[in-house]
């Protein structure tokens, strides 16, 4: 699952994706934040937002993942020039947009290349006024 946010703390590389959001921790983060951090798109935009409870507890789950365990997002305390890197990713290829045999769509066959029909459909060159009989 793709990670909805990436970054460094202090050097460890912290990824949340939706996934880490398991019942345990949003019922954990709901208890000491309230109702939206219970309830996981609130809890994304309140991230994705840079409110610092919610930034905090991001840190929190990436911790724990990084098997650095904290007790209390509340416990961290990080200043937001210093503390955090971009996490450069390289980004991996698009699915299906890579170097590989083109689609029948990419490429011409030789039959439709030369403007021939390839599909099966009734020869009306015997009706047709331009026939020659």
């Amino acid at each position: 699952m793709e990670p909805f946010w990436s970054t460094k703390f202090r050097g460890t590389p912290l990824r949340i994706s939706l996934a880490d959001l398991t019942a345990q921790r949003l019922r954990q983060m709901k208890a000491w934040f309230g109702e939206a951090y219970g309830i996981p798109t609130e809890f994304i935009s309140l991230l994705l937002r840079g409110e610092v409870d919610a930034m905090a507890c991001a840190v929190w789950i990436g911790l724990q993942k990084a098997g650095k365990p904290v007790e209390h997002p509340a416990e961290i305390d990080f200043n937001l020039e210093s503390d955090f890197e971009k996490l450069e990713d390289p980004k991996p290829p698009a699915k299906g947009k890579g170097k590989g045999n083109p689609t029948p769509d990419e490429s011409p066959t030789p039959d439709s290349a030369s403007g021939a029909s390839t599909s099966s459909t009734t020869d009306t060159s015997s009706t047709s006024p331009t026939s020659a009989d």
